[in-house]
């Protein structure tokens, strides 16, 4: 609804307040506090109901928050209630909602905050599942800054989703809705704590003991992963009708790869994102900030291309596991071969940055032929061999002569990517291609 100038009320007209039974009842027209006329209701929860208002002495528009009327007889809430509007009066940044006053109306605490026309991420999110990366940074971005700035006040979100980020004009974002925040490292309203959105949910929250406050802000590094998995690949990590079994998920289940499920962004979004969610926050980036650093330069990052060798003398197996490296890594090379000799005659005739063998074949086993690479070159390709039957005994021989890992089949095709890349850095003498080698399975634990 727009008002113009000629239809604004001013404060002489303010009339009486009409009676509601909830605060979205509240009719076109009505007074709060005796300067905000109400508009309309723009949203409403289980915790909340929103009503667009203007302000009659600052002429603007604002944004009314009511706490809901089934929370009313609640102490617990009405104090948490009260603490939202605190918290977010301690935190002025342009990329989080501001709040301007706290009342009571008719029985009801509302507090006045700023009012962003645009919608949520959620509503983008259903019109448009899978924006551009740099759309999807651009945003991403703009939220991990605003966290940053609640965070230097001392206070963890604890419910960062698409909902709780506005998109305002002129590429404007806004993170909103601090309701289920508290000071990082507090040990007051546990239960609280725990509340929030199954998909967007850190394992933390679920434990019953405080996170460390050195750690708490990782809480809120956990959901923007989370989110920023939904905007790169067009689905949270987890989903599913069962609000419980999404939670089991995240405290014990290992996400798919965001270039499993969209190849067409290559792996580099795979390690920051994976970081991200790792269960323990120990092992996650420190910051937001860290986060979106680590994304940006994925993005400006030039696509993995390998020259990789594959050799099982399982037809089915050698197309499986060719089919998966060509959808992970699409610009790398994938060379087959059906024996071990016929892998090494390939090896020896042209360079392979990666060489992935099945330990036992015909006319040569993949522990000869990975000897025998290692022997004859001065500068050998990373090897990595894959078997139904080897055991811890097998992999000691294999790692005394330098092959990188020993993966057990059925493959694990996260793993089995994860996996070659780290075999190429190694060889090339790095470190690591990017964070998601911190993220795969060390080479000494991928055989117990």
């Amino acid at each position: 609804m727009t008002v113009s100038n000629d239809d604004r009320p001013t404060l002489r007209e303010a009339g009486t307040v009409h009676s509601a039974t909830r605060p979205s009842d509240l009719a076109e027209g009505t007074i709060v506090g005796e300067q905000y006329r109400i508009i309309k209701p723009i949203g409403k929860g289980g915790m909340a109901e929103v009503l667009l208002a203007r302000d009659l002495t600052l002429d603007r528009d604002v944004a009314l928050k009511f706490l809901a009327p089934q929370l009313l007889a609640s102490p617990a809430w009405r104090a948490r209630f009260v603490a939202e509007a605190r918290t977010m009066a301690r935190v002025t940044h342009p990329n989080v909602v501001q709040v301007y006053a706290y009342d009571v109306h008719a029985g009801w605490p509302y507090f006045v905050m700023e009012y962003v026309p645009g919608e949520s991420l959620r509503e983008r999110l259903r019109r448009e599942p899978l924006p551009t990366v740099a759309e999807s940074l651009s945003i991403l971005e703009a939220v991990a800054e605003g966290l940053m700035a609640i965070h230097a006040a001392g206070i963890v979100h604890h419910d960062v989703k698409p909902a709780n980020v506005l998109l305002g004009p002129n590429g404007r974002v806004f993170v909103a809705d601090l309701g289920l925040s508290r000071l990082a490292g507090s040990r007051a309203d546990i239960v609280a704590i725990r509340a929030g959105t199954p998909r967007y949910m850190a394992p933390e929250q679920l434990d019953a003991h405080p996170t460390p406050s050195d750690l708490a802000p990782r809480t809120d590094v956990y959901q923007l992963g989370v989110v920023a998995y939904e905007l790169l690949t067009g689905t949270p990590p987890f989903s599913g009708d069962d609000d419980q079994k999404i939670i089991a998920k995240h405290c014990i289940a290992k996400p798919l790869r965001p270039s499993h499920l969209r190849p067409e962004l290559g792996t580099a979004f795979d390690g920051p994102i994976l970081t991200a969610l790792e269960k323990d926050p120990k092992l996650r980036m420190a910051t937001p900030r860290d986060l979106i650093d680590q994304l940006k330069q994925s993005a400006a990052a030039e696509p993995i291309a390998l020259r990789i060798l594959l050799a099982d003398d399982e037809e089915d197996v050698l197309k499986a596991t060719s089919m998966i490296l060509s959808r992970a890594l699409p610009r790398s090379t994938i060379v087959t071969a059906k024996d071990g000799a016929r892998a090494l005659e390939l090896a020896g005739a042209e360079p392979f940055d990666v060489v992935v063998l099945d330990l036992q074949m015909p006319r040569m086993s993949g522990l000869e032929v990975a000897a025998a690479l290692r022997s004859s070159s001065d500068s050998p390709p990373g090897i990595v061999v894959m078997t139904a039957v080897g055991g811890a005994a097998e992999w000691r021989v294999l790692k005394e002569i330098g092959v990188e890992a020993l993966l057990l089949k059925p493959l694990d095709a996260d793993l089995l990517v994860a996996t070659i890349e780290r075999a190429a850095a190694l060889r090339a003498g790095q470190d690591g291609p990017s964070s998601l080698l911190k993220y795969s399975t060390p080479p000494a634990t991928t055989r117990p």
